[in-house]
């Protein structure tokens, strides 16, 4: 003859309550469990701690490789910066040694016109004068005028015009004196 339990297996709970602990056994016990889930919860506490640290170092890592990247970039333009810079200074120091003068006596020399002509350049303190002859006064206000839109010339002033009636020479010319300040 065959059985069958209509009832079914005893839960779980159901058999936790059937066994029977001594008393004597009942506070050690109950004490072993506590502790036990009392280390449990603790260790589930410390994982998640021990996650989010682990979040954290890997996004300051990803920072920290960043930021060191940058920095190389930055190394490098500062080394670039600092090439330029030195060569701008020496291009300053070439400028500045002499051949300013040179800009300005080539920039006096291409802006006097084809009917004028200069006979001397002298340094005099605070400018230079500036001596030359020009085929009438039309030719001596082109002088004039082209010193006046000069970049390197400041403030070209007439300071004599004379004609000058000398036989060797065909043309009527005029001598005239310039002085420009630095």
């Amino acid at each position: 003859m065959t059985g069958f339990n209509y009832l079914g297996e005893p839960a779980l709970v159901d058999r936790l309550h059937a066994i029977r602990v001594p008393a004597a056994l009942r506070a050690p016990l109950l004490a072993l469990v506590s502790v036990a889930f009392i280390v449990l919860a603790w260790w589930g506490i410390e994982l998640r701690n021990l996650s989010a640290a682990v979040n954290e170092e890997r996004v300051a890592s990803t920072r920290l490789e960043a930021s060191r990247i940058d920095l190389a970039r930055t190394k490098v333009l500062r080394i670039d910066l600092q090439a330029m810079l030195a060569l701008d200074r020496q291009l300053r120091a070439i400028r500045l040694s002499g051949s300013q003068l040179g800009v300005r006596l080539a920039d006096i020399a291409n802006r006097i016109p084809q009917r004028a002509w200069l006979t001397s350049i002298a340094p005099v303190q605070g400018g230079m004068d500036i001596n030359g002859r020009a085929e009438g006064m039309a030719a001596l206000g082109d002088t004039i005028a082209a010193l006046v839109s000069s970049t390197t010339v400041t403030n070209p002033t007439l300071i004599r015009a004379s004609s000058d009636d000398r036989a060797d020479i065909q043309l009527p010319t005029i001598a005239f004196e310039l002085r420009v300040d630095d």
